[in-house]
């Protein structure tokens, strides 16, 4: 097969596609739609992969084009996918997010999940520099009332093994698609 991407206008004999198929649960997809339409009369007109809006949305089109993994780590999930010429060529999704690592952090340093997502978002890294091996965050503690220091690799110690239990995942995703 050619890589013709306009056909407009010309002729031929036969008429063949390379697709992607996405599915998704029925009861899922239901669920998504009842709550739209039930807020104010709001229609859905579609869905689309959470890996391909995001790699509609972060990718340029050289990154397209030449081929690139997109991985979001969202919130209870990780969507990934590949582009390639242009097109989205894979999506799948890994059922471990940004949630656990709130949830990881929150039983690491004995705090609430909201003050757990706060230092997430604040100071979550994965890579211990010289300035972290001196610096410390405070952090509120559900054990007493007063607020504790906490190194920062500490934190560090806490999210990277989640981190790379979703990279493995994402690497062995990869290596196990059909495409």
């Amino acid at each position: 097969m050619t890589d013709i991407k306009e056909v407009s206008g010309l002729y031929g004999k036969k008429l063949s596609a390379d697709m992607n198929v996405v599915t998704a649960s029925r009861p899922a997809l239901t669920n998504i739609e009842n709550c739209i339409i039930n807020n104010d009369g709001i229609s859905m007109a579609g869905c689309v992969a959470s890996a391909y809006s995001a790699g509609f949305a972060c990718l340029s089109e050289d990154e397209k084009e030449l081929g690139t993994a997109i991985v979001d780590i969202g919130g209870g999930y990780t969507a990934v996918g590949i582009f390639k010429r242009g097109k989205p060529i894979y999506a799948s999704s890994i059922p471990i997010g940004g949630v656990h690592i709130t949830r990881d952090i929150a039983y690491g340093l004995c705090t609430s999940i909201e003050y757990a997502e706060r230092i997430k978002i604040l100071y979550g890294n994965t890579i211990i520099t010289s300035i972290d091996k001196n610096e410390y965050i405070t952090v509120q503690n559900n054990e007493n009332d007063e607020p504790i220091q906490v190194p920062k690799y500490k934190l560090v110690d806490i999210v990277r093994p989640r981190v790379e239990e979703i990279l493995e995942l994402v690497k062995s995703n990869f290596k196990n698609r059909k495409t």
